[in-house]
Order: C-alpha cells, then sequence, then structure tokens
C-alpha cells in the first residue's frame, strides 16, 4: 500500500470507528488526570524538593 492510500483508510476507518471521547463529568474530575499519569508510571505524590536558598546573598557564586 502506498503512503495516500494508507491515509485514506486511516480516515476511513476514523469516519467508520470515531475514537471515543472524555465525557464532561471525567473532564472535571481533578483526579483522573493524576490516576492517568499514575498509569503512566510517574508517582506524583512523591518528589524531589529543590534545595533551600539562602536568604542573604553576597553577590558572590559558590562552587
Amino acid at each position: 500500500m502506498g503512503k495516500q492510500s494508507k491515509l485514506k483508510q486511516k480516515r476511513q476507518d476514523l469516519k467508520n470507528n470515531p475514537p471515543e471521547v472524555l465525557s464532561a463529568k471525567e473532564d472535571l474530575d481533578p483526579t483522573h488526570f493524576v490516576e492517568t499519569m499514575e498509569k503512566q508510571g510517574y508517582q506524583l505524590k512523591t518528589f524531589n524538593s529543590c534545595p533551600n536558598l539562602p536568604e542573604k546573598q553576597d553577590g558572590k557564586p559558590q562552587l
């Protein structure tokens, strides 16, 4: 199959079987994003915090 015929086939498949659309209720659920990310392997509850910055800065870079 050529490139054009593959694209045509994909368009026809999408026309005949449209992808599932999330309901508005799932879009408003704030935990849906977190659950999706955790399913992909990300751990959002454990994170590495950045080190505390000193309040006084003397302008000299620290190495």
